[in-house]
């Protein structure tokens, strides 16, 4: 049976690296909704000018229209009989109940101090060639923003997916190659 799996934690924490690797490893999907959303806003669609003045502002992408984004894709995927990882959704109470029905079978929080993000997101900044960069990432205000709004929205789903026992958290703090065996551990301690 395919793996649904969401992996989620403060903005720099890794999530984007582990699911690629994760993905690659047990052959799902990943989806994410950062990039799914940045794409739009680099097509200038009206979306797209919605999204960017959205994010800018620190403000997270109303429920109703990233559900529907993420709801077609994985109805495809169930329907095809793959599997997927999640990165970036959901990040409200909202977004968790609206998927649950899609049997979700682990998720992950990536555990780091907001300090550790605001050096990570700076330093990817400075790191990326200027196609990969992202501009939020350079702005400390707006890094402060979205911190906070993580803090507000998201850190809740720690409770919501705790109760469903399928709560995972990791120390996201270490080497990416431990990072990456503790999530395998869970998985594989499980099948």
């Amino acid at each position: 049976m395919p793996l649904h799996l969401i992996i989620f934690g403060p903005q720099g924490s890794g999530k984007g690296t582990q699911a690629d690797i994760i993905a690659k490893q047990y052959d799902l999907e990943h989806i994410s909704t950062g990039a799914i959303f940045r794409e739009e806003i680099k097509s200038e669609s009206d979306l797209g000018k919605k999204l960017k003045a959205l994010l800018e502002g620190g403000s997270l992408a109303p429920d109703d229209l990233t559900n529907s984004i993420i709801d077609k894709r994985l109805k495809q995927l169930i329907k095809q009989g793959k599997g997927f990882i999640l990165d970036g959704y959901p990040r409200t109470i909202a977004q968790a109940e609206f998927i649950d029905v899609m049997g979700i079978d682990y998720v992950f929080l990536l555990n780091i101090s907001d300090a550790e993000a605001m050096d990570r997101l700076m330093k990817r900044f400075s790191q990326a060639d200027e196609n990969n960069k992202r501009h939020d990432d350079a702005d400390e205000s707006a890094i402060k923003r979205r911190l906070a709004s993580y803090h507000k929205y998201t850190k809740p789903l720690v409770d919501f997916y705790k109760e469903k026992n399928i709560f995972y958290e990791i120390n996201g703090s270490l080497a990416i190659p431990e990072v990456t065996n503790a999530i395998i551990q869970v998985i594989n301690s499980q099948e």
